[in-house]
């Protein structure tokens, strides 16, 4: 049973999972606001085979914070960015929570690179951990908290 589904705008690119997110979170580093040209981005993770898609999406690829690989897939006809997948956390996918159809139900729980929030976007009630760097080990416990619904 399909539970997810979405696209880009035009619709050449689009997606479904039968699974419920692992985790959401906002990110507010600096590649991901100018990547997304917005104060931050809100990411629907998943395990990379939970999701299937459809259409060509092209790649940009650069180095993050840390030094390895981030790669950034987005249409090539709208421009839309579906998706990022990083070396730090392989297997993983990261979702834009834009290009789903049913966007509104997510609410994110984790915010990371706070030290380059900007003061305007207030406090958001639903976050339930703030970490002012990436937070990695503990973005992974938190998904591995999630993996009963996988079952």
């Amino acid at each position: 049973m399909i539970r997810h589904k979405g696209g880009c705008y035009c619709q050449k690119i689009q997606f479904s999972t039968e699974f419920d997110p692992m985790l959401i979170f906002n990110c507010h580093c600096l590649a991901c606001k100018k990547v997304s040209g917005s104060p931050m981005s809100t990411a629907v993770v998943y395990n990379e085979a939970e999701v299937d898609f459809s259409g060509e999406m092209k790649l940009f690829s650069y180095k993050g914070g840390t030094g390895k690989g981030v790669y950034k897939y987005f249409c090539d006809n709208c421009g839309c960015r579906i998706l990022t997948k990083v070396d730090l956390i392989e297997g993983l996918i990261y979702i834009d929570m834009g290009v789903f159809d049913d966007w509104n139900i997510f609410e994110p729980k984790v915010e990371i690179w706070t030290k380059y929030k900007k003061n305007w976007l207030g406090e958001f009630g639903c976050i339930k951990e703030s970490f002012e760097d990436n937070g990695t080990i503990e973005r992974i416990q938190l998904c591995m908290e999630n993996l009963d619904q996988r079952e």
